[in-house]
């Protein structure tokens, strides 16, 4: 593994606790050997709190991913990945926080919901304070730009866009906001040697 994650910043337990959860269903008999790679073996009998509390460093879970992506076959780890996004995006949906954006979303004009939930959700700092998004729009299009990326770091693999876990947070936060489809897709990667990770969302 290239030990090249960057600066090292916290991740909420929240979003760890999304992570392992998902692995474990997914990496059977390989799961606690991951976690032993990704210096995450004190979470081998108790998974973090679902709470905001800092738990993990960004290069732990950078580790993560990349172990996984190495270990398990492409279908696996893409599965891990879409399950990681989705599990989080749904528990965050049922926060109060979240409730209240889809009333005030609902309230305002079908064009600009998209971006105004984007920005409140930047707002809402949900991985890390660490981590910056842009958000701006250009027509029907809304694009969502995220840096540093606490997920893609230590993937070797720089051939395809590989942040999947985001773009399905994005499209599974965003269409239970808007109560209604919403197309995402990773257009640049830092994986790839871009200097953020940055997807476009449309409905």
């Amino acid at each position: 593994m290239n030990e090249t994650a960057g600066p090292v910043y916290d991740i909420k337990a929240r979003l760890v606790r999304n992570s392992l959860i998902s692995l474990r269903e997914i990496a059977g008999p390989l799961y606690y050997g991951l976690l032993q790679d990704s210096l995450m073996d004190r979470f081998k009998h108790e998974l973090p709190p679902d709470s905001d509390d800092l738990v993990a460093s960004s290069y732990e879970v950078a580790r993560l991913t990349a172990a996984t992506y190495t270990a398990l076959n492409p279908n696996l780890a893409f599965i891990f990945f879409r399950n990681m996004g989705a599990h989080t995006a749904n528990q965050y949906f049922f926060h109060p926080a979240f409730q209240e954006l889809a009333s005030l979303l609902a309230d305002r004009p079908q064009s600009e919901q998209l971006l105004v939930g984007l920005q409140a959700i930047s707002r809402m700092q949900i991985l890390s304070s660490a981590i910056r998004a842009t958000i701006k729009q250009e027509g029907r299009f809304v694009y969502y730009e995220l840096q540093p990326c606490p997920y893609c770091a230590l993937i070797e693999d720089g051939k395809v866009p590989v942040c999947y876990m985001v773009s399905e947070f994005l499209q599974v936060v965003c269409r239970k906001l808007l109560d209604r489809t919403v197309q995402v897709k990773e257009e640049t990667c830092m994986k790839m040697g871009a200097a953020s990770c940055r997807f476009v969302l449309w409905t």
